[in-house]
Protein backbone atom coordinates (compact mmCIF):
# COMPACT_ATOMS: atom_id res chain seq x y z
CA UNK A 1 0.00 0.00 0.00
CA UNK A 2 1.85 3.49 -0.92
CA UNK A 3 1.74 6.36 1.22
CA UNK A 4 1.43 9.76 0.34
CA UNK A 5 3.33 12.41 1.69
CA UNK A 6 3.12 15.60 3.33
CA UNK A 7 3.53 17.89 0.19
CA UNK A 8 0.33 15.98 -1.06
CA UNK A 9 -1.89 17.32 1.45
CA UNK A 10 0.08 21.07 0.95
CA UNK A 11 -0.85 21.07 -2.67
CA UNK A 12 -4.17 19.59 -2.39
CA UNK A 13 -4.81 21.95 0.18
CA UNK A 14 -3.96 25.33 -2.18
CA UNK A 15 -5.61 25.58 -5.50
CA UNK A 16 -2.57 28.15 -6.45
CA UNK A 17 0.08 25.48 -5.97
CA UNK A 18 1.71 24.24 -8.99
CA UNK A 19 1.34 20.30 -7.74
CA UNK A 20 -2.45 21.18 -6.79
CA UNK A 21 -3.98 18.75 -9.31
CA UNK A 22 -1.94 16.03 -8.58
CA UNK A 23 -2.16 16.45 -4.91
CA UNK A 24 -6.07 16.67 -5.25
CA UNK A 25 -5.63 12.94 -7.43
CA UNK A 26 -3.37 11.59 -4.57
CA UNK A 27 -6.00 12.48 -2.66
CA UNK A 28 -8.51 11.00 -4.57
CA UNK A 29 -6.58 7.49 -4.63
CA UNK A 30 -6.99 7.68 -0.49
CA UNK A 31 -10.65 7.58 -0.58
CA UNK A 32 -11.24 6.19 -3.28
CA UNK A 33 -8.75 3.11 -3.62
CA UNK A 34 -7.98 0.62 -0.71
CA UNK A 35 -4.31 0.19 -1.43
CA UNK A 36 -3.58 3.76 -0.73
CA UNK A 37 -2.96 5.36 2.66
CA UNK A 38 -2.70 8.68 4.38
CA UNK A 39 0.30 8.26 7.45
CA UNK A 40 -0.96 9.65 10.15
CA UNK A 41 2.75 11.55 10.28
CA UNK A 42 1.66 13.55 7.38
CA UNK A 43 -0.90 15.15 8.87
CA UNK A 44 0.65 15.70 12.40
CA UNK A 45 3.19 17.80 10.09
CA UNK A 46 0.94 19.19 8.40
CA UNK A 47 -0.58 20.68 10.90
CA UNK A 48 2.25 21.75 12.83
CA UNK A 49 3.62 23.79 9.53
CA UNK A 50 0.46 25.06 9.76
CA UNK A 51 0.59 26.20 12.80
CA UNK A 52 4.67 27.81 12.31
CA UNK A 53 3.12 30.03 9.67
CA UNK A 54 0.54 31.43 12.25
CA UNK A 55 -2.83 29.86 10.75
CA UNK A 56 -5.20 30.35 13.61
CA UNK A 57 -7.06 27.05 15.37
CA UNK A 58 -10.41 28.21 13.53
CA UNK A 59 -8.30 28.22 10.11
CA UNK A 60 -6.50 24.93 10.39
CA UNK A 61 -10.26 23.96 11.70
CA UNK A 62 -11.36 24.64 8.41
CA UNK A 63 -8.44 22.96 6.55
CA UNK A 64 -9.22 19.72 8.40
CA UNK A 65 -13.22 20.15 7.85
CA UNK A 66 -12.69 20.49 4.04
CA UNK A 67 -10.06 17.45 4.18
CA UNK A 68 -12.66 15.37 5.98
CA UNK A 69 -15.99 16.82 3.81
CA UNK A 70 -14.09 16.20 -0.15
CA UNK A 71 -12.77 13.03 1.10
CA UNK A 72 -15.14 11.28 3.65
CA UNK A 73 -12.98 7.67 3.90
CA UNK A 74 -10.11 9.40 4.66
CA UNK A 75 -10.37 8.15 8.44
CA UNK A 76 -10.31 5.07 7.78
CA UNK A 77 -7.22 5.29 5.24
CA UNK A 78 -5.22 7.12 8.23
CA UNK A 79 -2.01 5.12 9.05
CA UNK A 80 -1.85 5.51 13.13
CA UNK A 81 0.99 6.48 14.94
CA UNK A 82 2.35 3.77 16.94
CA UNK A 83 5.19 2.21 18.88
CA UNK A 84 6.48 0.30 15.28
CA UNK A 85 6.31 3.46 13.36
CA UNK A 86 8.27 5.25 15.72
CA UNK A 87 10.92 2.36 16.63
CA UNK A 88 11.48 2.36 12.76
CA UNK A 89 11.14 6.62 12.51
CA UNK A 90 14.31 6.33 14.78
CA UNK A 91 16.25 3.81 12.66
CA UNK A 92 15.44 5.86 9.73
CA UNK A 93 16.69 8.87 10.97
CA UNK A 94 19.47 7.87 12.57
CA UNK A 95 20.91 5.57 9.33
CA UNK A 96 19.98 8.10 6.68
CA UNK A 97 20.57 11.59 8.61
CA UNK A 98 16.85 12.44 7.80
CA UNK A 99 14.95 15.13 10.00
CA UNK A 100 11.74 14.00 12.07
CA UNK A 101 9.12 14.03 9.45
CA UNK A 102 10.96 12.60 6.94
CA UNK A 103 11.74 9.99 8.55
CA UNK A 104 8.29 9.13 9.65
CA UNK A 105 7.36 9.28 5.96
CA UNK A 106 9.99 7.11 5.42
CA UNK A 107 9.43 5.07 7.97
CA UNK A 108 5.50 4.69 7.57
CA UNK A 109 6.16 3.48 3.80
CA UNK A 110 8.76 0.91 4.76
CA UNK A 111 6.26 -0.95 6.90
CA UNK A 112 3.63 -1.06 4.25
CA UNK A 113 5.32 -1.47 0.67
CA UNK A 114 8.11 1.05 0.64
CA UNK A 115 6.12 2.74 -1.74
CA UNK A 116 6.17 6.36 -1.28
CA UNK A 117 4.07 9.51 -3.52
CA UNK A 118 6.09 12.68 -3.76
CA UNK A 119 8.56 14.71 -5.08
CA UNK A 120 11.26 15.50 -2.12
CA UNK A 121 14.34 14.87 -3.57
CA UNK A 122 15.98 14.25 0.34
CA UNK A 123 13.13 10.97 -0.08
CA UNK A 124 13.74 9.77 -3.18
CA UNK A 125 17.62 9.89 -2.15
CA UNK A 126 16.64 6.66 -0.30
CA UNK A 127 17.30 3.32 -1.77
CA UNK A 128 14.86 1.56 0.17
CA UNK A 129 12.03 3.27 -0.99
CA UNK A 130 10.13 3.53 -4.61
CA UNK A 131 8.65 7.00 -5.44
CA UNK A 132 5.50 7.17 -6.96
CA UNK A 133 4.46 10.36 -9.03
CA UNK A 134 3.04 9.18 -11.69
Amino acid sequence: MPVIDTLVLFAAADSMDKLHEKGVMFLKEVNNNHLWILPSFALLEFDLVLKSRGYSESDRMKKYALLINDYANIEQKTMPITPKIIHETARVESLYNLDYFDAGMVASALILDRKIATTDKIISQISEIDIIWE
